[in-house]
């Protein structure tokens, strides 16, 4: 069997960055801005795969190759400062050969074929990928740069960044089945990769040539990893079983980028994050299953983990190592058909996660963060839906009801900027006539204030009002 696909994206984003310089002003003057440079966001993404796949009598062969490049960048300067003043901007449009990412991968799999009263059943493969991001952008100090106490005013800062990754990784898993009620599965996992980074930087002011401020600078690094999985499942009755699952997760290192912002040293490395994760679930239906669930807690240790943050003004992110993360918590999930067209759904996941030991610098200062909470990481989530479907003659109409529920979290490690815990409602109604689909929705009926993500140094987005709309649907085939 082959398998070809073709995907292209285009998108023009006349808002890039809608954000607020602080919190507090994000709710005394909710969705409103000061920005004095705006600008548009070109976003071109263009994808190509191809998948060869061969079924035997013992084994299935498989390959895959895919291509895909984005090319991103803003048609003018777009502002950086979140104000009516013209002191920072960003400016990224160089043409084609930079801010244009294009990545490679392949991928080769065997895999047992599916026979009955096998006991094992494996999957093993090797999986390759290139990646190449050069960018280059200029962080623009305007007439009123003197405001946040630069010197010199109408000005660029240029920093050149091209990134390349070769990796390579071959893994297998099996599943060897001892009866009908027991099963063990292992699995291993061996990564390799091999970083680099050039860097460059240079000032410009017009109508003057730019002249070097550093010259061509690259770095390399090597990262490996071995990352085994261990399991165990046991049927305890007709519709249900539990598992007990153990797995070594692994995220690669890398070099930090060059930045307008001297005290950030460009070409530091930053370490792989290891995890040792452990998971104890329980998963069934009843005998009418018209009711479903699934129950688990979890416990997660992390080494070196990557947090990352904004530069400013370049609005680069870096990564760099919190020392130990310690998570815990708990999900489940259950879903019922009390009557005929009636479908309700409830998923709720509870988690702690905590620097155990953080140690990091900033503003110049050392700071102990220990105990601190992970960012972005809310203490809970809750979601629930409800949908109703009736037949109508020939036609069909439908009514959704959902309530997103999302717990207190953090946006910056030292736990200052915090989102409370709040709850969102969204609901829509429809009707299916033949292929054509027309329907009304609605989403944060109560039009709720929140912050859908912040960033470190302070500056915020609001979460979209109260939104309601009409969608029309024709479906081909």
């Amino acid at each position: 069997t082959i398998q070809a696909d073709l995907k292209n994206y285009i998108a023009l984003n006349n808002g890039a960055f809608p954000l607020n310089g602080d919190y507090t002003t994000a709710l005394d003057k909710p969705y409103h801005l000061s920005q004095n440079q705006v600008t548009e966001m070109h976003d071109q993404t263009n994808n190509a795969s191809i998948v060869l796949l061969h079924k035997g009598k013992d084994v299935n062969i498989s390959f895959q190759s895919s291509y895909q490049n984005n090319y991103r960048y803003y048609g003018n300067t777009l502002d950086a400062d979140f104000s009516e003043y013209e002191i920072i901007g960003i400016f990224n449009n160089y043409g084609k050969s930079y801010n244009n990412v294009k990545a490679f991968t392949n991928e080769l799999k065997f895999q047992s074929s599916n026979q009955k009263n096998k006991k094992l059943a494996w999957t093993t493969g090797v999986y390759h990928f290139i990646n190449s991001s050069p960018t280059k952008q200029a962080t623009v100090f305007g007439k009123d740069a003197g405001f946040i106490g630069v010197p010199d005013k109408n000005f660029s800062i240029i920093s050149y960044n091209h990134s390349n990754i070769n990796g390579i990784a071959g893994y297998a898993h099996g599943t060897y089945q001892f009866n009908k009620k027991l099963s063990f599965q292992a699995g291993v996992r061996f990564d390799q990769e091999q970083r680099s980074l050039t860097v460059k930087s240079e000032y410009e002011k017009t109508p003057y040539p730019p002249f070097l401020i550093l010259n061509d600078t690259t770095a390399k690094k090597n990262f490996s990893a071995f990352s085994p999985k261990l399991g165990l499942n046991y049927v305890i009755g007709d519709q249900q079983f539990i598992y007990l699952t153990y797995s070594r997760g692994f995220r690669s290192g890398g070099l930090s980028n060059i930045s307008s912002d001297p005290s950030q040293l460009p070409l530091s490395a930053f370490l792989p994050e290891f995890s040792s994760m452990f998971e104890l679930g329980l998963k069934g239906m009843n005998k009418e299953k018209t009711i479903q669930y699934a129950l688990a807690v979890f416990y997660n240790h992390v080494n070196n983990i990557q947090t990352p943050f904004l530069v400013l003004p370049d609005a680069f992110t870096i990564t760099k190592n919190a020392g130990i993360l310690r998570s815990k918590g708990l999900e489940w999930e259950i879903s019922a058909k009390p009557i005929r067209g009636l479908t309700l759904q409830y998923n709720a996941g509870f988690t702690n996660a905590i620097y155990d030991r953080y140690s990091t610098v900033i503003n110049g200062m050392q700071m102990q963060l220990d105990k601190n909470k992970q960012i972005f990481t809310p203490n809970t989530t809750q979601f629930f839906n409800g949908t109703y479907q009736k037949k109508l003659g020939k036609n069909e109409c439908w009514a959704n009801l959902q309530y997103q529920f999302t717990g207190k979290q953090y946006f910056d490690v030292t736990n200052v900027i915090e989102q409370k815990a709040y709850g969102l409602i969204h609901a829509q109604i429809g009707i299916k006539i033949s292929n054509i689909n027309v329907y009304l929705w609605a989403k944060n009926i109560t039009d709720k204030k929140y912050f859908s993500y912040g960033y470190d140094f302070g500056a915020v987005h609001l979460g979209n009002p109260r939104t309601v709309g009409i969608g029309i649907s024709y479906k081909i085939l």
